[in-house]
């Protein structure tokens, strides 16, 4: 199940797993995969776009998801890296998460008929690491 990957912020966890890192992974303008440590209530592990379950169509994929518990985590880890407040950040997390119900509601429409959020994936971390404080790291678009 290898994809194309393009790492957009941060870098890999540190050898040691310590500290507080973020890495930021898109495939194929399908999935993203944020990481995060430290992780506190969450996985560590928040997917935007679809999760690799749904994707995939194989539970085996990955481990299941709780988007509520991971906003939350990931909200508040926003929130001490950022500022802003936990709540709103948690909201903003939320609205951007996938999770492993597979919403069919657009499998009749065609890619122009949605927001070009829901097309390409890049879009919607765009708007996250932008309205969450991180910002949009400098070199973003330069492969478009």
């Amino acid at each position: 199940m290898a994809l194309p990957r393009r790492t957009l912020v941060g870098g890999p966890a540190p050898e040691s797993g310590e500290g507080r890192w973020s890495h930021l992974d898109v495939h194929d303008s399908d999935i993203a995969i944020l990481s995060y440590a430290p992780a506190s209530t969450g996985a560590g592990v928040a997917y935007l776009g679809f999760t690799p379950r749904v994707l995939f169509e194989d539970e085996s994929a990955s481990a299941p998801t709780d988007p509520d518990r991971e906003a939350a985590a990931l909200g508040a880890w926003f929130a001490q890296e950022c500022g802003g407040e936990p709540g709103e950040l948690t909201a903003l997390v939320r609205s951007c998460l996938a999770d492993d119900a597979d919403d069919e509601s657009h499998d009749d429409l065609d890619d122009e008929d949605l927001p070009e959020e829901e097309v390409f994936v890049e879009v919607k971390a765009a708007r996250l690491l932008r309205e969450s404080g991180i910002g949009e790291p400098a070199a973003y678009w330069d492969d478009r």
